[in-house]
């Protein structure tokens, strides 16, 4: 659990889509424009502090709060988030309000609670815990409903991300002595029945692990991370998903780029569909990083611009 934690801490989280040229911080309280904001933190060396930036690029927030483990703006609402912060010697989760740098507990667990993401419409939250041993995924209404698991013991099951349906949530999970793979599930019944517990679907099985999927916002698309080629290079799989438990039908991933990068943190599709933003580190260093979605099937192929680097 110990390594777990400590690997958690090393990553940034970028939520909705956007883009960004410049870094500031501009600070807190102030009226948040309507529009399509996205959130990230750097976590690296001297680079450490949480934003939000709207997607014209033209400003930018930094947030008050030590988050330690991955926060998600509100899609409805970009004036609020949830974040994880060590509180107690524990995870905690945490809503905050961007306009007035207030925040609350959300009083889940006082376990350890890592990774929240909310759904497209704001009404859930999906979010990974350690309260059993295993750190597993669960969802709980924004407005404080009853807490519904909806992945088994073991393997452990991390960065879970909602389609754009709210119906599915793809997830990592982990198998003992094996790389991370993803898988699927239909959380749909969540919503209506506290007592259910929906199949998990595997949809990738490669010889290396796969990292931080991301729904295209059609909800055709999954792009991901993975090191099956050696260095981490981001790849995309046809999916499509229905209204039932085992709906899910998927196609081989195809590569869209070549061993680009060391580290991948996140990844995002953005609202319009047209880019893929990724956060890591890759040939131009630690930063935030584009390329046009299905790139693969335009001439000249895929190619990534680095939109902001740091250090």
């Amino acid at each position: 659990m110990k390594l777990i934690r400590m690997l958690l801490r090393l990553e940034f989280y970028l939520t909705l889509g956007g883009g960004l040229l410049l870094l500031a911080s501009l600070g807190i309280g102030r009226v948040l424009p309507p529009g399509e904001w996205y959130g990230f933190t750097f976590i690296d060396g001297a680079h450490l502090g949480a934003y939000v930036v709207d997607s014209g690029r033209t400003l930018v927030y930094r947030l008050p709060w030590a988050i330690t483990n991955g926060f998600h703006v509100n899609p409805t609402d970009p004036r609020q988030i949830v974040f994880s912060q060590s509180y107690n010697q524990n995870d905690d989760l945490f809503f905050g309000d961007v306009f007035s740098g207030a925040a609350r507990s959300m009083a889940v667990t006082s376990d350890f609670e890592v990774l929240p993401t909310w759904s497209h419409d704001g009404q859930w939250i999906a979010y990974g815990s350690a309260r059993t041993g295993a750190i597993r995924l669960y969802v709980v209404g924004a407005r404080g409903s009853a807490i519904r698991r909806f992945t088994p013991g073991l393997p452990i099951a991390l960065h879970p991300a909602w389609s754009p349906d709210d119906q599915w949530i793809v997830y990592e999970q982990l198998p003992a002595g094996e790389g991370s793979h993803l898988a699927v599930t239909n959380v749909g019944c969540l919503k209506a029945a506290e007592t259910c517990l929906p199949n998990s679907i595997s949809i990738t099985s490669s010889a290396g692990s796969d990292y931080r999927p991301v729904w295209s916002p059609d909800g055709t698309q999954l792009a991901f991370a993975s090191d099956r080629g050696g260095l981490l290079d981001i790849y995309v799989m046809d999916i499509a998903c229905l209204d039932t438990p085992d709906g899910c039908i998927h196609q081989n991933a195809r590569q869209l780029t070549d061993q680009a990068f060391y580290r991948v943190d996140d990844m995002q599709w953005s609202r319009d569909g047209r880019l893929i933003r990724i956060v890591g580190y890759g040939q131009a260093g630690l930063g935030v990083y584009t390329m046009q979605a299905g790139c693969d099937l335009l001439p000249g192929g895929c190619v990534m611009t680095s939109v902001i680097s740091v250090g």
